[in-house]
């Protein structure tokens, strides 16, 4: 459908027959009406360019108590099936991966009285650069992360990290888990029986192995292994996915 304004192309909602794509779309007063949201929103990603914008403009269901304009009611109809605050405008943007530049209460003019609005502007961040490096990069690293196979190993940690490595540790002969936090206290990881600290010192025998697998309380657990006076293998995970044996 060709309007008559110059250079401005207009089309039915259901984006049937858009060809290209456009670095600025402009919605106003129009999700209120949608009773889809969720497509209507993908339709929308689908002709946008990547960081491009979205100008969205809707009643502010904030100020319904001020919507006394022509009556009252008048926002709860049979056109208007959607309702609006600025959180949930922005949660349903952020659920179609784009992210909020400004978000603002407004209001303008219908026969000498406020309408209340939202007015946003939101940009298109499908391609989430970043994450997508943190992503790829993390799995490089835990997949070249080699583990040798230990006798007599404890492991000492049961934190989200022991969970991303336990595969490098099937060939090893895991005695226990330590852990210090009481709650992990007789619990069970891969038949695997999670004890503390108190119990470790009465079971540890020299020349056992220990693998820390926490990396931010590292230092701390090595001192506390030291302080036995029992001669021990201790060995860390680096940052960059090493296997570095304590000196």
């Amino acid at each position: 459908m060709k309007s008559h304004y110059e250079n401005v192309d207009i089309y039915d909602v259901n984006m049937e027959n858009v060809t290209k794509k456009y670095d600025c779309v402009t919605i106003s007063h129009v999700l209120e009406h949608i009773y889809d949201l969720d497509d209507f929103i993908k339709n929308i990603n689908n002709i946008l360019n990547n960081d491009g914008y979205l100008y969205i403009e809707v009643p502010n269901m904030e100020y319904y108590e001020d919507f006394i304009v022509n009556g009252p009611l008048q926002e709860i109809n049979i056109e208007h099936i959607n309702f609006f605050s600025k959180y949930a405008l922005n949660k349903l943007l952020i659920k179609h991966n784009f992210v909020a530049s400004t978000i603002q209460d407004d209001f303008f003019f219908i026969n000498g009285k406020k309408y209340y609005v939202i007015r946003g502007i939101f940009k298109k961040t499908y391609n989430n650069h970043s994450f997508d490096k943190y992503l790829k990069s993390g799995l490089s690293l835990f997949d070249s992360l080699e583990i040798d196979a230990f006798e007599n190993l404890y492991i000492y940690g049961c934190g989200q990290f022991l969970f991303k490595i336990l595969k490098k540790l099937k060939e090893s002969k895991i005695i226990n888990i330590i852990d210090d936090n009481k709650c992990y206290l007789n619990r069970v990881i891969d038949n695997k029986e999670i004890i503390n600290f108190e119990l470790f010192k009465n079971k540890v025998k020299s020349n056992d192995n220990i693998i820390i697998t926490t990396i931010i309380s590292c230092d701390k657990i090595v001192k506390k292994l030291k302080d036995l006076n029992i001669p021990l293998n201790i060995y860390y995970i680096t940052p960059d996915m090493r296997v570095e044996k304590v000196k």
